[in-house]
């Protein structure tokens, strides 16, 4: 873990009582999907079709969405 802080690496820890299992990642799974995707654009308008679309224009399937 040091060298990946060593390196410029942002890191993200979650502790929890327990073993690693379902009910841990299911505790912690929403903050580490917001941590992961805090730097990426989002839209607030609820009519934003092609930000809630899973099918982007221009994106072909399995592919990146653009920045």
């Amino acid at each position: 873990m040091l060298a990946l802080t060593e390196k410029g690496y942002e890191l993200n820890y979650q502790w929890g009582i327990g073993g690693h299992n379902q009910k841990h990642a299911g505790a912690v799974f929403p903050d580490m999907m917001r941590w992961l995707w805090r730097d990426h654009p989002v839209s607030t308008d609820v009519h934003d079709g092609v930000e809630r679309s899973l099918n982007r224009p221009g994106v072909k399937s399995g592919a990146a969405a653009p920045r």
